[in-house]
């Protein structure tokens, strides 16, 4: 089973119109629609802006429907310059850029306190199918991978975005 979920509605409105719907269901606030797409089965949601509504949307997808993947979809500000508005960014691990606890000590920025993991990596054969696939339904628009950033605030300035690059080597930044 796959999830898929997008931060606002726009991010999702096309997928739940192409999908067969067989069944919905709410929770937490939010709308959880399950159903066939491309012969996949597949449950698509709009969780809200931010990594805590990510998280709560993920856990409901995991418990109440089983999912074994999850896609995140959605609107993502470019680090770098070759990036286009319209190209896509898959991402191969995710970091989390507004996560500073390094006056305590120990952590670097974006290091979540007692884990071991510092960046959330992706399927590497899913990046790679998704590449293809993209490539191949979408030949005029430009794919890139890499690091996607994560964090509860829009990134607005260039000293901000700069300093992104150079701590994590993001791709783009995001919210979810």
């Amino acid at each position: 089973m796959i999830g898929i979920i997008g931060a606002m509605d726009e991010e999702v409105a096309i997928l739940k119109e192409s999908m067969e719907v067989q069944d919905t269901m709410e929770r937490a606030g939010m709308t959880f629609v399950k159903g066939i797409m491309s012969g996949k089965e597949v449950v698509v949601v709009r969780s809200g802006i931010g990594k805590v509504n990510m998280g709560i949307c993920a856990q409901i997808l995991i418990d109440c429907f089983g999912v074994d993947t999850l896609i995140n979809t959605g609107v993502a500000g470019s680090l770098d310059a070759d990036i286009n508005i319209g190209d896509i960014v898959i991402s191969t691990d995710a970091v989390q850029h507004d996560m500073d606890v390094s006056m305590l000590g120990g952590d670097p920025v974006g290091q979540i306190p007692r884990m071991d993991t510092f960046s959330f990596p992706a399927d590497e054969k899913l990046v790679k199918l998704a590449v293809e696939v993209n490539k191949e339904v979408n030949p005029d628009i430009q794919t890139f991978t890499g690091r996607v950033l994560s964090g509860d605030q829009f990134i607005s300035g260039k000293e901000k975005k700069e300093y992104l690059v150079k701590t994590f080597d993001g791709k783009c930044a995001e919210m979810e």
